[in-house]
């Protein structure tokens, strides 16, 4: 059984964010693939990368 979740979540014009989450987070959550769901987070935990 897979430890992490990643979360794919689009925001428009083609572009998504992506979080990995923990599977027990996933499912005290209920979360669902194509669930609908808002993200919040800290700016000091994001990482950001492009698409080359």
């Amino acid at each position: 059984m897979a430890l992490y979740s990643q979360l794919h979540s689009g925001i428009g014009r083609g572009r998504s964010i992506t979080a990995i989450v923990t599977q027990a987070s996933c499912e005290v959550l209920g979360l669902m693939p194509g669930m609908r769901a808002c993200a919040f987070f800290k700016a000091s935990s994001v990482i950001l990368a492009r698409d080359a």
